[in-house]
């Protein structure tokens, strides 16, 4: 099968005509598909499952196996391999742990920094589900990773036990489970089985035996899938449309606890968003703003994103380090007032794609993250974006088929299978 973007075009188009023959056979229909999947080839291909969601969404009619097989499966994970009839049981688990990082740890919240420690993760695995080898095999989550460098791939616990073994590194006994599995985390409640797939949580799984885990995650896998109708939606307001390529990085500013650059925007259904903030400001730029010039996206399932929800959330984040000593006291004082200067770019730096503050949740939040004026989100990682297709848009990717059909062509479409979804 041959993957041009990561799609195998025409072998696609051919398996449509055959499974739907009585829709696609027309000469609108069938444009009208070919502009759907040349659209999302071109804007769905830059994290993994995004072309998947978006032709699924577009065609809801098709089933898993009438996409996965001509997506390149570099573009997909194995939460969504897993969706196809027939795939192998190590198919159908959850992430991977196959590859051990050496690396330095800082922490986020305090001053503690280790060398040479090692981390076992894998390409799927989310940065907070990263495992602490050193540290007893608890996740790594109140550290930040610098200096991070491959140095082993293992496929078995029994790989794993050699490489620590080489290393010096003691596993506690509580983690190596008598089914087989090992279990990772504080509370030593997430199992990975044999060959280091991912099977769950504890209560997740509830008391049951090793064989039936690998059914219950390939069921969670599918619930997951499910879920991702539901991801938030944000509206960014100043520009037509998402370019990566005018992304600004972010900085931090002293005395600010507002990065420069990045992605800003408000979710949809926020209580309090940037648009309500500013028809009550009434400043003349901020109400030249309109739903004309402004954009919809979502952030892909594996974004890590870091809400503040509370004046407590806020203490609890890195502060920037003033190393000026005639700023100290000014910093010190400005602090004093319950004003931050929240270190983003540590923030950034330590595996967060972006950062969500619920304004509306704490009163409190107006003077301790004074700036940010409304529910907000700051994109840190320009890779999580993905773009929502509007109705509008779909109707633009339809025209050239529109223009050229002739009405009773149209009228002929099946209805029971519509190729787009309202």
């Amino acid at each position: 099968m041959e993957y041009n973007n990561g799609f195998a075009r025409e072998e696609f188009l051919q398996h449509m005509l055959e499974q739907f023959p009585s829709v696609v056979n027309t000469s609108f229909s069938r444009e009208m598909l070919e502009n759907i999947v040349d659209f999302g080839k071109s804007n769905y291909t830059v994290s993994k499952n995004s072309l998947y969601y978006f032709l699924k969404a577009m065609i809801p009619e098709v089933e898993p196996n009438d996409l996965i097989p001509y997506i390149d499966k570099a573009l997909l994970t194995n939460e969504v391999l897993c969706l196809v009839e027939g795939q192998e049981t190590t198919q159908t688990l959850g992430a991977k742990y196959n590859k051990i990082i050496k690396c330095d740890l800082e922490g986020i919240s305090t001053v503690d920094y280790y060398e040479n420690a090692f981390l076992l993760t894998g390409d799927d695995v989310e940065p907070e589900l990263e495992v602490d080898l050193i540290g007893a095999l608890y996740f790594n989550t109140e550290f930040a990773s610098y200096n991070r460098k491959e140095v082993a791939v293992v496929n078995s616990i029994s790989e794993l036990l050699d490489f620590c073994k080489e290393h010096a590194i003691k596993i506690p006994e509580e983690c190596l489970a008598n089914d087989g599995t090992l279990k990772v985390g504080g509370d030593r409640d997430y199992f990975l089985n044999k060959d280091l797939f991912a099977l769950g949580w504890e209560e997740e799984l509830g008391d049951i035996s090793v064989d039936d885990r690998l059914s219950v995650a390939t069921e969670k896998s599918a619930e997951t899938i499910l879920s991702e109708k539901d991801k938030p939606v944000y509206i960014h307001y100043g520009h037509k449309e998402f370019d990566k390529n005018e992304f600004q990085e972010i900085k931090n500013k002293l005395f600010r606890n507002k990065p420069v650059g990045g992605l800003w925007a408000s979710p949809v259904n926020a209580p309090y968003g940037w648009k309500d903030w500013s028809k009550s400001t009434g400043a003349k730029d901020f109400l030249q703003i309109t739903e004309d010039l402004s954009f919809k996206f979502t952030l892909s399932s594996a974004a890590r994103v870091l809400v503040i929800s509370s004046v407590a959330d806020v203490e609890k984040l890195p502060t920037q380090v003033c190393n000026d000593d005639n700023l100290k006291d000014l910093v010190e004082s400005t602090e004093a007032t319950g004003v931050k200067s929240i270190d983003f770019e540590k923030l950034k730096n330590s595996g967060y794609d972006a950062v969500e503050l619920k304004f509306s949740n704490d009163d409190g939040l107006y003077r301790t993250m004074f700036g940010w004026d409304c529910d907000s989100i700051v994109v840190l990682n320009p890779d999580v974006v993905e773009p929502v297709l509007e109705k509008d848009v779909v109707e633009h990717l339809l025209t050239d088929a529109i223009v050229r059909s002739d009405l009773t062509i149209m009228n002929k479409v099946n209805v029971d299978v519509e190729l787009v979804k309202e």
